[in-house]
């Protein structure tokens, strides 16, 4: 029987007793509640008729606060590559309007991206100095409270620091190749090619854009080679890094100081050599011709490049200038020596 009169009141979902809304009863039809907490709230109204009928009616309302759910693609960026803002929230009351900012991280001012407190939930940003930036996204709710989410991002060149084990080589031997890098985004991919300088098309080692961080080659031509190694970060950019390797077998270049001697002359020795890999070391010998056992003069594959030999009879000897390279390749040259009487 009308007419009617309300009772509104609330209560922690938690607790036992109820708080009264404004009037208890009276001829009002609405009330506002303001919660105080992020917990779930009972909400009750109580309907009373003019014969003094009451009817309750309860709802439960979950209470949640504004949180800033902002990302961004990545906190380390190629430089000359483009950042994602992606803005997101929950909690509070929807609809949600964003506002995004950046600055370099030494500054104080922000600049907005886009629109400031827009519908739109991403933005774009591509810096153009090597640097750390600030960037900021603000989420405002539809009561107008606003929370901020702040990210670093450094932006760095991608920078190729491979390496091969020589630029010179002796034919036979095998160069180490190493793929390094600094800057750009984490993790990084490597692809290692090699051709004949002279030639137009590279040929890869391994696997074009593996986890692999060493190839090798065994050159089986002696020249020039173009040895390259590129190096691609999580963003898709590419710094390649070219090496010249030339590849040379080892060359005697030994000499004595005479072909012919007198009995009781000194035959001094040279040791040199060109191509392989330095540094060389060096073995000299003697023997008469008509002898099968060579005699080592001085110490075998030292570092003295010269030696000496006084021989005692008037007949032929034979003289032998080994080198060998740093790897271990070595090169022959032999003499003969006539030693006359006086």
């Amino acid at each position: 029987t009308a007419p009617y009169k309300y009772a509104f009141y609330y209560k922690r979902s938690t607790a036992s007793s109820w708080t009264t809304l404004g009037t208890e009863y009276g001829t009002a039809t609405t009330a506002t509640l303001t919660p105080l907490a992020a917990v779930k709230y009972d909400i009750k109204v109580n309907v009373k008729d003019n014969t003094g009928v009451v009817i309750s009616k309860t709802f439960t309302v979950n209470v949640t606060t504004l949180a800033n759910k902002s990302e961004v693609s990545t906190t380390a960026l190629t430089l000359g590559k483009t950042l994602t803002i992606t803005g997101a929230a929950t909690g509070g009351t929807a609809p949600y309007k964003y506002a995004f900012y950046y600055k370099k991280s030494i500054a104080s001012s922000w600049t907005t991206i886009g629109t400031e407190y827009g519908t739109n939930t991403t933005e774009t940003l591509k810096p153009l100095t090597e640097t750390s930036y600030d960037v900021k996204v603000n989420v405002k709710d539809k009561t107008g409270t606003v929370i901020t989410k702040t990210f670093t991002v450094i932006a760095t060149t991608l920078t190729n620091t491979s390496e091969v084990s020589t630029t010179s080589l002796t034919l036979g031997n095998t160069i180490k190749i190493t793929g390094a890098a600094t800057g750009g985004t984490n993790s990084y991919k490597y692809a290692f090619y090699y051709k004949k300088s002279s030639d137009s098309s590279w040929t890869t080692i391994g696997t074009a854009y593996g986890t692999a961080t060493t190839a090798s080659l065994k050159p089986n031509e002696e020249g020039d080679y173009d040895v390259k190694i590129n190096v691609k970060d999580t963003t898709g950019a590419i710094k390649p890094k070219t090496f010249k390797v030339n590849v040379t077998p080892i060359t005697n270049k030994s000499t004595i100081s005479a072909a012919t001697l007198t009995l009781g002359d000194t035959l001094k020795l040279t040791g040199a050599a060109t191509g392989g890999t330095a540094p060389y070391k060096y073995a000299f010998y003697c023997k008469r011709s008509t002898a099968t056992t060579w005699t080592t003069l001085g110490t075998e594959f030292g570092t003295a490049t010269t030696s000496s030999v006084k021989p005692t009879s008037a007949v032929t000897y034979d003289i032998k200038i080994v080198v060998k390279d740093n790897a271990g390749k070595t090169s022959t040259k032999t003499f003969t020596v006539k030693v006359n009487q006086k």
